[in-house]
């Protein structure tokens, strides 16, 4: 549970703000409901960044099919290298995406693979 001794310092004025916003009866409850808004407020941020990630990974992947899609059942050698060079750069790209999501949400030991 999120407590005042690790938030950061923006965090401590946002919960400030909060509290001002309230007319305060008791303030521990009050502090617990500010707590709890910025628990969800820090949620609701990283699913908005999970989502930026989600939708750069499934965008670079489309772009790698369809760099790929008119060479689909040729030998790869028929493949010009531009094509294979950016079809390698997206995925690159979705990869990357893939593995700061895999951060975001704590998952795994970083996203290698």
């Amino acid at each position: 549970m999120l407590t005042l001794s690790n938030c950061t310092k923006k965090d401590l004025l946002w919960i400030i703000d909060r509290l001002c916003m309230r007319y305060l009866v008791d303030g521990k409850s009050d502090l617990q409901r500010a707590l709890s808004d910025l628990e969800l407020e820090k949620f609701r941020e990283r699913c908005r960044e999970a989502d930026k990630m989600n939708k750069a990974r499934y965008d670079a992947r489309l772009e790698y099919l369809d760099l790929l899609a008119p060479y689909d059942g040729k030998p790869i050698k028929d493949i010009p290298l531009e094509v294979l060079e950016q079809a390698d750069a997206a995925m690159k790209r979705a990869e990357a995406a893939d593995a700061k999501w895999n951060k975001l949400m704590g998952i795994g030991g970083g996203g290698d693979g």
